[in-house]
């Protein structure tokens, strides 16, 4: 998970070999036979390799495509840039259109940016530290991720220009800041790392552990409702939950599968991830299959209309992935899609 990417220098760069872009653009792709009615599949065409990272209220979407990001709005694609180093990787849009990620700033080194109105604005390192990337953004432009400070991996928020250290477990000197609401509440992870964290939302300057079962926590709505996933023995996360004034619900995965990898969810608390099936959406204890094109899919954000952002592999030999949109039957992409 996002999380655990900046345990040490050499995963940065198993991160650059592992991750699928983004881009976008639209064709309407018919839904299989198999997948659940009441959604359909949108190719945003972005073409092969690409990825929907976000979505916003508006239906902007925001997305990844080798080593290069974009935003698509009303039908027409930007391209964001990079700061020096070159190859980016975006991880959010708020309402306001303003989007942040990562991107290198020389040969090994990575820095957290802001994308706002064409410009590229990067958001530094932490006193001691080289590496940042920031993963989520609210409307009031606050920004979180992760950054290491020259020993340690420490979640932060950025906010007018200061990048503040959230701080690290006492005795493992770790935490990781993965997404923020609108009233400033942030959830992630506290611990550990490497799958040996437990899930928190720090509010007001004030930090709650959510369990002490290990887990993180990705996805925080409006409502101060966090999802994430509870690790199982032998490592991994694959168990996900939906916590909400102080209860846990789980987020079983749909029939005939093993796990659910739980991203984000909206002020509905419809839950959204990727499970050994593809794609999948979850809300009040139902959890469907989405389209998808060929072997695999993965579901990464919900906008407050039930649209979901995510990537499907095409079908057949020499497969890749596509950038896709999944929307209610009924319902018209922003574009005409």
């Amino acid at each position: 998970m996002k999380g655990d990417l900046m345990q040490s220098r050499s995963p940065w760069y198993r991160i650059v070999a592992v991750f699928v872009a983004v881009a976008v653009s639209a064709v309407f792709v018919p839904q299989p036979a198999v997948a659940a009615p009441s959604w359909r599949l949108i190719d945003l065409g972005a073409g092969d390799d690409s990825e929907a990272i976000a979505i916003n209220d508006l239906g902007h979407v925001v997305g990844n495509r080798n080593g290069t990001s974009f935003l698509l709005r009303d039908g027409r694609f930007t391209e964001l840039g990079s700061l020096p180093g070159g190859y980016t990787r975006v991880s959010d849009i708020n309402n306001r259109d303003e989007v942040v990620g990562w991107s290198f700033v020389d040969g090994d080194t990575i820095h957290g940016f802001l994308w706002r109105r064409g410009t590229m604005i990067d958001l530094g390192a932490l006193p001691g530290g080289r590496d940042s990337q920031a993963l989520a953004i609210n409307d009031r432009s606050e920004i979180v991720g992760n950054a290491d400070n020259g020993s340690a991996l420490h979640g932060f928020v950025w906010r007018d220009g200061v990048l503040t250290d959230l701080g690290g477990d006492p005795v493992n000197d770790y935490s990781d800041a993965q997404d923020i609401n609108n009233a400033g509440q942030i959830a992630g992870y506290w611990g550990a790392g490497n799958y040996s964290a437990v899930p928190v939302r720090w509010s007001r300057g004030e930090r709650l552990q959510l369990s002490d079962e290990l887990g993180g926590a990705t996805g925080i709505n409006g409502r101060g409702h966090v999802t994430g996933s509870f690790v199982v023995e032998g490592g991994g996360f694959s168990r996900g939950y939906l916590w909400r004034d102080g209860r846990f619900t789980a987020v079983d995965p749909p029939a005939g599968a093993s796990f659910f990898i739980v991203q984000k969810l909206n002020n509905r608390d419809q839950v959204v991830g990727r499970s050994d099936l593809g794609g999948v959406v979850w809300q009040d204890g139902r959890a469907r299959v989405l389209p998808k094109l060929g072997e695999a899919a993965e579901a990464n954000d919900i906008d407050e209309q039930g649209r979901i952002a995510g990537y499907s592999t095409t079908a057949g030999p020499g497969f890749t992935t596509r950038a896709v949109l999944w929307v209610r039957q009924g319902f018209s992409f922003p574009g005409g899609r």
